[in-house]
């Protein structure tokens, strides 16, 4: 994932969630394309599960998408959980600042804290 945007701690929390795939697919209402180009994104919004619907028209420049992305060509699963993201938040500009415990609670639906990495196991962080 990569992306020239100030919405580092969205993108670093996604990260890291993605480092378990099945987490990712959990956000996914289907798990299929359509043809229609409309996604269901499930967040957590005060604990509530909620559906942003979001389409596949993602912002780009000369041919280059302008936010989070995937390395990997042709997935698109990364700007549509941030377009879902900025949705959410009213639009892109909107959601440059935050925490990533917050970020945590609304992609994981539980409650996130600080924490130093250097007194936990990454097992004992999941």
């Amino acid at each position: 994932m990569q992306g020239d945007f100030g919405n580092c701690y969205f993108c670093a929390t996604l990260a890291a969630v993605a480092e378990r795939s099945e987490r990712i697919q959990a956000l996914f209402a289907d798990k299929k394309a359509n043809l229609a180009g409309c996604y269901l994104i499930n967040f957590y919004v005060n604990g509530v599960k909620t559906a942003i619907m979001v389409d596949d028209w993602l912002p780009a420049h000369n041919g280059a998408l302008l936010y989070g992305r995937s390395k990997a060509k042709g997935e698109i699963w990364v700007s549509l959980i941030e377009k879902a993201w900025a949705k959410l938040h009213g639009t892109y500009q909107r959601c440059y600042a935050g925490w990533p415990v917050h970020v945590c609670d609304t992609l994981l639906g539980v409650y996130s804290r600080e924490r130093a990495n250097k007194d936990h196991s990454e097992q004992e962080w999941w």
